[in-house]
């Protein structure tokens, strides 16, 4: 009803929400927290998508994209936010992402595309944030982002050492022994390193990277092959946002994580500007973070400045 209410805000997400059927849904007595994109926002969706007006969307489309920026069962307020994912899953089974970026509470963004232009319009059934432009629903996996060139020599550590499979997917389905479908949902965490990074270590190939580890030549599919190790060690089996990686226990300032090679951890703890990784006592010798929160449909990314 509220937003039935500012026509000249999210008029075309109404439109969306009836076209998606959902419309009625948002006015049962229920908790939601929705991210509403205004008027122009779904104008700039709708021509991304080569699309004249809401009518020409499919329902089953519609009604995606509206469960993708809708969180049901609980009420979710701009004090809560932090950097990172936000841990209540959306009706998609996805995490979004909440990016503070410099400015203020003006330069507040969801994953890293949307700002928000109004929190905590607080409503009967929930509460509803403005965002300046429609968010496309997630489908890229963490495979599917080390592909986009930046990262050719990692990728083909990953496929060469098997780990393409896990990384590519996002569920998996069975039964259970009473004959039962069931779904299981995967997350990961990847700490990717760009050719740029290996380019500084003299590293320009797979092959050259294969040397220095001393894997050349070996079944980099064993988990004991150096080659192996070291990619698992790059991976952790669990999603952990920037937010998440500092959430350390009571009055500690550092905590150590396993990563999918076995014994294997990492540090993570504080440093002058943020969070660094495997820190000595050496000053400057901590592991730095590129680019934090690249958000993918089975995890994150995040972008060291070591080969690690």
């Amino acid at each position: 009803v509220y937003l039935k209410s500012q026509p000249e805000k999210f008029g075309l997400w109404v439109k969306v929400l009836e076209k998606a059927d959902v419309y009625n849904t948002l006015n049962i007595n229920t908790i939601y927290t929705l991210f509403a994109p205004v008027n122009e926002g779904v104008e700039r969706y709708l021509k991304k998508m080569n699309l004249t007006s809401v009518d020409q969307m499919t329902k089953e489309d519609a009604n995606y994209l509206v469960r993708y920026h809708l969180i049901p069962n609980i009420s979710i307020d701009l004090g809560q936010f932090q950097s990172g994912a936000i841990s209540d899953l959306n009706a998609t089974d996805d995490n979004l992402f909440v990016e503070f970026k410099e400015g203020g509470l003006d330069q507040i963004y969801l994953n890293g595309v949307s700002r928000f232009n109004a929190f905590d319009v607080k409503v009967t059934n929930g509460i509803i944030h403005g965002i300046d432009d429609v968010l496309e629903p997630l489908t890229a996996t963490i495979l599917d982002r080390l592909k986009d060139g930046k990262y050719g020599i990692f990728y083909g550590l990953a496929t060469a050492t098997g780990y393409d499979e896990q990384l590519n997917t996002v569920y998996t389905t069975g039964t259970d022994p009473d004959g039962n479908p069931i779904q299981q949902r995967f997350r990961y965490t990847a700490f990717a390193v760009s050719d740029d990074v290996y380019l500084k270590e003299g590293i320009h190939t797979l092959a050259e990277l294969l040397n220095k580890l001393g894997a050349s030549g070996s079944d980099l599919k064993s988990s004991d092959n150096p080659a192996n190790r070291y990619m698992a060690y790059h991976l952790l089996a669990q999603q952990r946002s920037f937010a998440d990686l500092g959430k350390f226990p009571a009055g500690a300032t550092k905590m150590n994580l396993e990563t999918m090679a076995q014994y294997e951890l990492i540090k993570i703890s504080e440093g002058g500007d943020g969070l660094v990784i495997n820190a000595t006592g050496d000053a400057g010798s901590a592991i730095q973070f590129n680019e934090i929160n690249i958000p993918c449909k089975n995890g994150v990314i995040h972008e060291v400045d070591s080969w690690m």
